[in-house]
């Protein structure tokens, strides 16, 4: 597997939610549906991430 195309996901899927969750607490977003969209890309992302990047055939990175 393509080490960049690994960290590019993990970037993509995992950061970016939990910096969204953190800009909702620093930012007190009252909004609860907007807290609980932010909460359903983690695993959202994650399902995504699995797709793409554990084909099978591929040797595994883990």
């Amino acid at each position: 597997m393509n080490f960049d195309k690994h960290f590019w996901m993990m970037i993509l899927c995992c950061v970016i939610p939990v910096v969204l969750l953190a800009l909702v607490y620093v930012l007190d977003v009252s909004n609860k549906y907007f807290f609980w969209l932010v909460v359903a890309l983690c695993p959202l992302t994650h399902i995504i991430m699995m797709k793409y990047l554990h084909k099978e055939g591929e040797a595994k990175c883990h």
